[in-house]
């Protein structure tokens, strides 16, 4: 097999939004990036800095793990505690912990096995069966996600339900050196990831919001038109359309500040406020190259009203990594041995 990593363009791959050690302060190294104060408009539209400060992510902020060790075949350093049910890739992760503490010598492990160690920590419930049924399958979209992003299967099948690592057929050493050059691209990607962000903050207001008009209608967003909302800051342009995410067509406002400000809570409180302006509305989108505080995330995060993504400028260069829009890409192709094969070759 040949995997093949792509690098170089931006994405954004961030923990969720850290504590500061004053409320609603962006973290240091985003910080850098905020211009001079003469840049940063009026106090009283900089947003909350009251007592509602939350340490949790929400909207366009992703909240992720350590890349590298999700990325590797077999992230043995990561203890796997009690907890929540799991699924979908969090069960694979699981998976890979859990079938590493078994013994590689005695060849094909039975996904029965896999399954009571992980139902013992609490993390796949239910009748066993199903439950095996519901871990293979996790496993085997695992294989399938990482072979579209062209990157080497974790998990390899044999007959009678077994399932192994495909690292036990490798030498330990190339493993080792695939977790290194892992972890050197993702480095590789937060740097160009900080580079477009001071790209996109060195735009014109037009052209950003040029920029983020074609992003939208890259991700499905279409019939984007003008909304005119008196008394809504100078720094910011209105859009109405219809966002398409398979069958689904959710009413979309959208609300680009193009001077690059803060978006506070009380942004996010007047979007969710005003969305039979936009259509109506039935969700809202807030995009700007500088920071969401934290009181804005939480009150993007209020359970039972109507939902609305945040934006600040890491997410949206990350944004547009994903859709291919103001990026190039480097490739690097490495070649390894395809072990499935040779198994079979050799066993014929």
């Amino acid at each position: 097999s040949t995997p093949r990593v792509e690098g170089a363009a931006p994405e954004v791959a961030v923990e969720g939004a850290e504590a500061a050690p004053r409320a609603e302060r962006p973290e240091r190294a985003e910080r850098a990036d905020r211009g001079d104060r003469g840049d940063r408009g009026e106090r009283s539209d900089r947003g909350d800095r009251g007592g509602d400060r939350d340490a949790n992510g929400f909207g366009g902020r992703p909240v992720v793990r350590e890349r590298h060790q999700i990325m590797a075949a077999t992230p043995t350093d990561i203890p796997l505690t009690d907890g929540d049910e799991l699924s979908g890739r969090d069960l694979a992760d699981a998976a890979v912990i859990v079938l590493a503490s078994f013994d590689r010598n005695q060849g094909l492990v039975p996904v029965r096995n896999v399954v009571e160690a992980l139902a013992r920590r609490g993390r796949l419930g239910g009748d066993p069966a199903l439950a095996a049924g519901q871990l293979s399958a996790a496993l085997r979209a695992d294989n399938l996600r990482r072979g579209a992003q062209s990157q080497r299967p974790r998990f390899r099948f044999g007959s009678q339900n077994r399932v192994a690592l495909t690292d036990w057929s490798m030498n330990p050493d190339l493993v080792r050196l695939e977790q290194e050059a892992l972890f050197a691209i993702e480095k590789y990607k937060e740097a160009a990831r900080k580079t477009m962000l001071r790209k996109l903050q060195e735009l014109p207001g037009h052209a950003f919001v040029e920029l983020a008009l074609l992003t939208l209608e890259r991700i499905g967003m279409s019939g984007l038109r003008p909304i005119r909302r008196s008394g809504s800051p100078g720094g910011e342009l209105h859009f109405a359309g219809v966002h398409r995410t398979g069958a689904d067509e959710i009413r979309t406002a959208v609300v680009i500040r193009k001077d690059g400000r803060e978006i506070g809570r009380e942004r996010v409180t007047d979007l969710r406020g005003a969305l039979h302006h936009y259509g109506p509305a039935t969700a809202g989108w807030l995009i700007t190259t500088g920071q969401v505080l934290s009181g804005a995330r939480e009150e993007a995060g209020v359970a039972g009203a109507p939902p609305i993504a945040l934006y600040d400028g890491l997410s949206f260069s990350r944004l547009l990594d994903e859709n291919g829009v103001a990026v190039s890409r480097t490739t690097v192709t490495i070649g390894i041995p395809d072990m499935e094969l040779l198994e079979t070759l050799r066993g014929a």
